[in-house]
């Protein structure tokens, strides 16, 4: 009988080890999984930011991909050119679901980073700002609101962001109309002031379908503002979905594009 009780003792000794085993590969880590050294860590950056002064500016971000505008400034609030910023974002409450992008220079001190932010919400970016041999840990949360319907070209102006600029399009007459003279305005801001010398174009097509190119290339009107013209042609198969690709380039820097969607009338 003895030898039956103490094999019983073992495999139920047993069982609770490896429970404890299991438990430790599934266990789930904190969100400050080191508490002492993260403090430590957390002194330093801080005295880092107050010896150098350095800050970070960030622009609002949208729900998706994107590119995420920020600019890094001196202790005097000069613009800081000629740094390497690498951002790491995640969710303010939780260390999971991190991850990193790199950052690329702008003018006056401006950076930006290609992020797509999966959801709305808050969101916390850490910014590794370095320049020679300083170095800078800053950390910012930003409110990401929740996409915004898509505008409608051929209801009225739509304001679309390309290459850090707001630009506001708009078509005349509305609802557009195929083989009929379409007026293209535009107005080009950034940071609230309208933007001259630039050079603006928008071009007409369908996705997925060879189209006659349609384009129009605007001249500018007056402050921030340009005009073009151009005519749609009629699709054979009797679609009547456009999409209009606005192009930007403007002094100092490099072109981007945005693209818009409309209806045109029958």
């Amino acid at each position: 009988m003895k030898p039956v009780i103490a094999l019983a003792v073992l495999a139920a000794l047993g069982a609770v080890g490896g429970t404890i085993w299991i438990g430790s590969l599934v266990r789930e880590d904190t969100v400050v999984a080191q508490p002492y050294e993260e403090g430590l860590e957390y002194d330093r950056e801080r005295r880092g930011r107050e010896a150098l002064g350095w800050s970070v500016e960030v622009a609002p971000a949208a729900a998706g991909a994107g590119a995420l505008a920020f600019a890094i400034r001196d202790g005097a609030g000069r613009p800081l050119d000629g740094a390497e910023v690498a951002l790491t974002v995640g969710r303010p409450d939780s260390g999971r679901g991190q991850w990193t992008a790199a950052a690329r220079p702008r003018e006056r001190g401006g950076y930006a980073a290609d992020l797509a932010f999966p959801a709305p919400g808050p969101w916390e970016i850490r910014f590794d700002v370095r320049r020679g041999a300083d170095r800078v840990r800053l950390t910012r949360t930003v409110d990401v609101p929740a996409a915004a319907a898509a505008c409608d070209l051929a209801a009225g102006p739509c304001t679309v962001e390309v290459g850090g600029a707001a630009v506001t399009l708009e078509l005349s007459p509305r609802p557009p109309r195929a083989l009929t003279e379409l007026g293209v305005a535009a107005e080009v801001r950034a940071g609230g002031a309208p933007v001259d010398g630039a050079e603006l174009s928008v071009r007409f097509g369908m996705k997925g379908m060879e189209m006659f190119p349609a384009e129009a290339r605007l001249a500018p009107v007056g402050p921030g503002r340009y005009q073009g013209k151009a005519v749609l042609v009629r699709c054979p198969s009797g679609r009547t979905d456009w999409t209009a690709t606005v192009s930007v380039a403007r002094p100092g820097a490099p072109g981007a594009t945005a693209e818009l969607g409309f209806k045109a009338a029958e």
